[in-house]
């Protein structure tokens, strides 16, 4: 059986490239769970100490036509592909049941044909057979959640990389503040809670994160507009960029579908990342 998916939108297409191409900085290879209800990507880095996943229901998507497939590709070749694609090209997927190929197409606007001499691509990419089993993920009350834009967290973040490889998270009801240390310099950066777009507070926090791991993560949310960090002592961080606002704010809506209540919690891009043992927990003066 033949199956395809289509996104016009540019916006969508673009972030849709991106979240692909960022599976390359986790994982060697990656398999795509196609569903009749959307599709389901879940990896984890080689340490296993970083996981991600993302989830896109039908509706996300200008036409979909999946039922059941599943789909190894290695995330280099995919990356290259990808590389091709130009912003305003739209991204069309066929798959073949029994077909040891995917096939990527990206059409160029007939607003920009002649303007840029842009032609349609195609790519063949050979499919993979990867013996994975998804993990089941728990849902987790968290003591912190904080939004603010991606590109400011990258900043802070590539910032504090140069100190250190550890990353130490103090938050309470007026601020965060992140610690790094090295044998000749202390770092901090103090950020008050109302320079954050969301803050909230359940239980103050102090954690500890592998700061090459977090600068992955905010490379990979960087080109989105808002991110969401889920915190609290002894679970995995969670980054979360919700792509649900893409089906409300006026996009169009696959085959004209009214958009589901879930599709709230069906569309998005996660990333977990592990705690680890701070070894200066118990210097204050950091």
């Amino acid at each position: 059986m033949d199956y395809y998916l289509n996104i016009t939108n540019k916006k969508k297409a673009n972030y849709f490239t991106a979240i692909l191409q960022q599976m390359k900085a986790f994982s060697a290879e990656i398999s795509i769970l196609f569903q009749e209800k959307g599709l389901y990507i879940q990896g984890m880095d080689s340490s296993h100490v970083c996981l991600y996943e993302v989830k896109l229901s039908k509706m996300w998507f200008d036409e979909y036509t999946f039922e059941d497939a599943v789909v190894g590709l290695n995330t280099q070749q995919l990356y290259n592909v990808l590389q091709t694609r130009k912003e305003d090209h739209e991204f069309r997927l066929d798959y073949t049941e029994q077909n040891d190929k995917i096939k990527f197409t990206f059409i160029p606007s007939s607003n920009h044909k002649k303007q840029s001499f842009q032609s349609k691509k195609q790519f063949n990419i050979a499919t993979m057979d990867i013996d994975i089993e998804h993990l089941g993920i728990p849902n987790i009350d968290y003591d912190v959640i904080i939004e603010m834009p991606p590109t400011k967290w990258k900043s802070i973040v590539d910032e504090m990389a140069l100190f250190s490889d550890s990353l130490r998270f103090d938050i309470n009801n007026t601020g965060c503040t992140m610690k790094t240390t090295n044998t000749n310099c202390d770092a901090s950066v103090q950020i008050e809670k109302e320079q954050f777009n969301q803050y909230t507070v359940i239980q103050d926090i102090r954690v500890c994160y592998n700061i090459r791991y977090l600068a992955m993560i905010a490379q990979s949310a960087s080109i989105f507009p808002m991110m969401q960090l889920c915190i609290t002592n002894e679970h995995p961080l969670v980054c979360k960029i919700d792509l649900y606002d893409f089906i409300q704010n006026g996009d169009k809506k696959c085959n004209d579908e009214e958009v589901d209540v879930e599709d709230e919690e069906t569309n998005y891009y996660k990333i977990y990342l592990a705690p680890k043992i701070d070894d200066d927990d118990d210097n204050d003066d950091l």
